[in-house]
């Protein structure tokens, strides 16, 4: 994945299985929430795609929700990030250029 300060994936959880992801230059931020949280009341399969399922919520409107575990977390260079399955999570890019590269394992 190759980004610019600013760009990000909407929240949603991957279908197939857990992740590994690398990240190789600059920064990024994820937000990680369990599968049980009270966001996915929230899920819609707009966009659809068989590997995701997406959330309408943007991070900016968090803060309007009570009582919500997020795992706030700034990958940098070098770092590796286990996704378990079904978790959700939103990416954004803090740096000018960012590049991650992620690996899925199917369950």
């Amino acid at each position: 994945w190759i980004g610019s300060q600013g760009s990000h994936t909407p929240c949603h959880y991957d279908t197939y299985g857990i992740n590994f992801v690398a990240q190789i230059l600059g920064r990024k931020r994820w937000l990680l929430f369990p599968p049980d949280s009270a966001i996915s009341q929230l899920q819609t399969r707009i966009p659809y795609e068989e590997s995701s399922v997406y959330l309408d919520i943007e991070p900016m409107i968090l803060d309007k929700f009570h009582n919500i575990d997020v795992y706030d977390i700034t990958l940098e260079p070098g770092d590796v990030l286990f996704v378990p399955k079904h978790w959700w999570h939103f990416v954004s890019s803090i740096d000018s250029i960012t590049i991650s590269v992620n690996s899925c394992l199917k369950q």
